[in-house]
C-alpha cells in the first residue's frame, strides 16, 4: 500500500467514531475466520454475527478475533457511520449503560429521549456495535430487546462463551485440545532452553499457525485477569516460537541461549550455532575453578570466543572468567502459579505484595 493510501486511511479512522480498545497483537495466522467474520456483518442479509467459543484460561481468543475484526473494517470505512465497543461485562452490563457508551462515542444529543436518539442515529447512519461477553447480560430482556430491534442499517457482533440465539449467523471457535495444550505447557515449563529445544523438536506442530493461536488465547486470557506476569511469559515464548520459523530452530535457540552478540562473535569464528550451544553447554557443566584456568590459557592464546588480548571486547560468551549460565528473572504473582504450577521454577521469598521473585536459568 502507498503513502497516500495509507494516509487516506489513517484520515478514514480519525474521522470515523469509534472507541476501540487497543488493537491485539497481529492475528495473520487467523485471517480466514476474520475474512468469515467480516463477510458476514457487510452481507445486508445478516443483522448480526455471534462469535461463540468456550471461555476461561483454554478460551479461544474470541475477544481478540472480533477486535481485530473491528480494526480492519474500520480501517476499510465499512461502518462509516461509527463503531462502538461494549464491554457488558463490565462498563455495560444494563441498557441504560449501553446508551449511556452509545450517545458518548457518536457524539449523541438525548433529545428527545436517550433511546431515541439513539434510534434515529443507527437508522440514518451504517454503524457497527460489538456486544463483548454478552453471556454476562444473556438474561436482560431489554438489551435483548435493543439488539433485536436495531435498525437495518446497523450491525450487531455478539462475542459470548454461551451460544446466543439471534437471528443472524453463528460461527464457532473450537478450544484446543488436551493433547495440544499438554504440549504446549510441556515447551513452556521446562526448566531450561535445552530442555524446551528438545521439545519443540519432537512436537514440530509447535510451529504451526495453530499453536500461534493458542498462544494468542493464553494470552488474552492472562490480559484478562490482569496477570502481567503470566502475559510476559507467554509473549517470551511465543516470540521465542515465531523465531524457530524465520530463522531456523538452532539459530533462535542460539540467539536464546548465547545472546544475539554471542552467538555473532561465535559465528565470525567459524562456528556454527549448534557447535557454539554445545560448548556453552560443557562449560557450564565444568567445574568453576576449572572453568577459570581454561578461560585465562584461552585468553592468552587469543581464543576467539573469550576475547583477545589487547580487545576490547567482554569475556567471550562460552569461557570468560566470568561467564554463568545465562539465567532471567520472572516475577510470577500467585494467579499465574494456580494456573501453571511448577511453569517458572521454585519461588523463592516474596520481594513485594503482589508476588514472588523467581530466578531460573534458560
Amino acid at each position: 500500500m502507498d503513502e497516500k493510501a495509507l494516509a487516506e486511511r489513517g484520515a478514514q479512522n480519525v474521522q470515523t467514531p469509534n472507541n476501540l480498545p487497543p488493537r491485539p497483537p497481529s492475528l495473520i495466522e487467523r485471517d480466514a475466520e476474520i475474512q468469515r467474520v467480516s463477510s458476514a456483518l457487510l452481507d445486508p442479509n445478516i443483522p448480526s454475527v455471534s462469535i461463540v467459543g468456550d471461555g476461561g484460561m483454554r478460551g479461544v481468543g474470541k475477544t481478540a478475533l472480533a477486535l481485530e475484526t473491528a480494526y480492519r473494517l474500520l480501517d476499510e470505512n465499512a461502518f462509516p457511520g461509527g463503531v462502538c465497543w461494549l464491554n457488558c461485562r463490565d462498563t455495560d452490563s444494563d441498557l441504560e449503560a449501553v446508551l449511556r457508551t452509545l450517545h458518548k462515542t457518536f457524539d449523541l444529543v438525548p433529545i428527545p429521549s436517550p433511546i431515541e436518539a439513539t434510534r434515529r442515529y443507527l437508522a440514518s447512519h451504517s454503524c457497527l456495535l460489538i456486544f463483548d461477553n454478552y453471556e454476562a447480560v444473556e438474561q436482560s430482556m431489554e438489551i435483548l430487546a435493543f439488539v433485536i430491534g436495531l435498525p437495518e442499517r446497523t450491525k450487531a457482533l455478539i462475542v459470548s462463551k454461551v451460544d446466543i440465539q439471534f437471528r443472524g449467523v453463528a460461527i464457532r471457535l473450537e478450544a484446543p485440545t488436551d493433547s495440544q495444550m499438554s504440549t504446549l505447557l510441556s515447551f513452556i515449563k521446562t526448566d531450561t532452553w535445552d530442555a524446551s529445544r528438545r521439545v519443540v523438536d519432537t512436537h514440530p506442530e509447535l510451529l504451526t499457525p495453530a499453536a500461534v493461536q493458542l498462544f494468542d488465547q493464553l494470552i488474552e486470557d492472562a490480559r484478562s485477569r490482569g496477570d502481567d506476569n503470566a502475559v510476559r511469559v507467554f509473549d517470551e515464548h511465543r516470540a521465542l516460537l515465531a523465531r524457530c520459523r524465520e530463522a531456523g530452530i538452532a539459530r533462535a535457540f542460539a540467539e536464546k541461549i548465547l545472546g544475539p552478540e554471542g552467538l555473532g562473535r561465535a559465528e565470525a569464528n567459524g562456528l556454527t550455532p549448534e557447535r557454539a550451544v554445545e560448548m556453552a553447554r560443557t562449560a557450564r557443566e565444568m567445574p568453576p575453578a576449572l572453568r577459570e584456568v581454561l578461560a585465562e590459557r584461552a585468553n592468552r592464546a587469543g581464543n576467539p570466543l573469550c576475547g583477545r588480548p589487547g580487545n576490547a571486547w567482554p569475556a567471550g560468551p562460552i569461557c570468560g572468567r566470568n561467564w554463568r549460565p545465562p539465567r532471567r528473572t520472572v516475577a510470577v504473582d500467585s494467579t499465574f502459579h494456580r494456573s501453571f504450577p511448577g511453569i517458572s521454577g521454585r519461588p523463592k521469598k516474596p520481594s513485594n505484595a503482589t508476588g514472588v521473585r523467581i530466578t531460573r536459568p534458560r
